[in-house]
C-alpha cells in the first residue's frame, strides 16, 4: 500500500493528548484518469479547529485509493484561538501514489474517504471511481457534503464542503441536472463531473457546468 501524506500542524499542542481519530473531510475532487506520465492528485477540503493536530494523505491498495483524514484533538482545551479565529474550510491538493495496475490498463480505482452521514455521524463512503490509463484524463470528478439551491439569478447550484469561506463559495457549480430545489439552500452528498461539451444556462454566468451522478438530498435544510 502507497501513501501520501500531508500534515498539517496548528497551535495549543499537547503531547500527552489523545491519540489520533479519523475525521470527516467536506469535498473531494480528482482526474478522471491518471497515467505513469501525469499521476495527477486529490483536492480535499476540510474544516480545523486550530485546537488540533490535522493529517492528510491518500493511500492506494488496489482496487481502492482513500483519502486519509486524523486528526489529535489537544486536551488544553478550550483553546484560546478557536474564540479568535473562525475555522473556515480550507483546501489541501495532495499528490496520488503510484497505482498499481496488476491486470494491466485499464486499471479502475474506487475513490473513498470519510464523510459525515445525516446524523453527524463520520463513515467511508465510497465517491466515485478514478481509472489508470494509457494517457490521462483531466476531467474533474468531485464528491462529497455541500449545499444545493436555485440562487437569485435563477441557477440551481451546488457548493461543495459548505465551503463558504471569508472570499465567499470556494467550489461553487451550476448544476445541469437538478433535482427538483427552491432558493432554500439544502445539505446534500453528491457526486459529480464536470461537463466540458455544454455551456451553463445564461442565468449561470460564468459557473462551470457539472452532471450530478448522484444526489442525497436532506429535506430538513
Amino acid at each position: 500500500m502507497l501513501l501520501a501524506i500531508v500534515p498539517a500542524l496548528f497551535s495549543c499542542s499537547d503531547p500527552l493528548g489523545p491519540a489520533a481519530e479519523p475525521f470527516p473531510v467536506l469535498w473531494v475532487e480528482w482526474p478522471a484518469a491518471v497515467s505513469a506520465a501525469q499521476p495527477g492528485g486529490v483536492l480535499v477540503t476540510f474544516v480545523d479547529d486550530f485546537c488540533s493536530t490535522t493529517s492528510l494523505g491518500v493511500a492506494a491498495d488496489f482496487p481502492n485509493v482513500t483519502v486519509r483524514s486524523e486528526i489529535t484533538r489537544h486536551s488544553n482545551v478550550p483553546c484560546p484561538l478557536a474564540d479568535l479565529f473562525p475555522a473556515f474550510p480550507h483546501d489541501s491538493l495532495i499528490p496520488l501514489p503510484s497505482l498499481a495496475t496488476p491486470y494491466g490498463i485499464p486499471a479502475y480505482y474506487s475513490m473513498q474517504a470519510t464523510l459525515s452521514d445525516p446524523f453527524g455521524t463520520p463513515s467511508v463512503h465510497t465517491l466515485g471511481q478514478i481509472q489508470v490509463a494509457a494517457a490521462a484524463d483531466t476531467t474533474r470528478y468531485m464528491a462529497g457534503t455541500g449545499t444545493v439551491f436555485v440562487d437569485s439569478a435563477g441557477c440551481p447550484v451546488v457548493v461543495g464542503g459548505f465551503g463558504f469561506g471569508p472570499n465567499g463559495p470556494a467550489h461553487l457549480y451550476a448544476i445541469q441536472n437538478p433535482p427538483h430545489l427552491d432558493s432554500i439552500a439544502r445539505q446534500a452528498m453528491v457526486g459529480a463531473h464536470i461537463v466540458t461539451d455544454s455551456l451553463p444556462p445564461v442565468a449561470c454566468g460564468s459557473h462551470r457546468l457539472v452532471h450530478l451522478d448522484y444526489a442525497i438530498v436532506w429535506l430538513v435544510p
